[in-house]
């Protein structure tokens, strides 16, 4: 499921039910539930996306792993630096996600032709 090829699609889908979550409309459970898919596969899916050979198993752990280390790294430096605004930092880590995942993907494209 996780291989290195599929990683960025995982970010850009992971990040996309991250945007999705920070909907006020949406019932409490299908934003958490979509919450959680984001936490734990968006930001270390994203990152991982640049790792060259790494065995699916280890990218298995590694990705809910990453994900939430990331998660609580920028969640903690914006609550000590005063600016703690929950849907506006998901939807930051949504983008940043996503747009690392769509970097990567064109990176290895591009290193693939030459």
């Amino acid at each position: 499921v996780f291989t290195p090829a599929a990683l960025p699609l995982w970010a850009v889908a992971a990040s996309g039910c991250g945007v999705v979550a920070a909907i006020p409309a949406l019932p409490s459970v299908a934003r958490g539930l979509l919450l959680a898919v984001f936490v734990f596969v968006a930001p270390g899916a994203a990152i991982l996306s640049w790792a060259r050979v790494l065995p699916a198993n280890t990218i298995a752990a590694l990705v809910p792993a990453t994900g939430l280390a990331v998660t609580l790294i920028v969640t903690g430096i914006a609550s000590l630096a005063g600016l703690w605004q929950p849907r506006a930092t998901l939807l930051a880590i949504a983008v940043a996600s996503a747009a690392t995942a769509i970097w990567a993907r064109r990176s290895k494209r591009a290193d693939a032709v030459s």
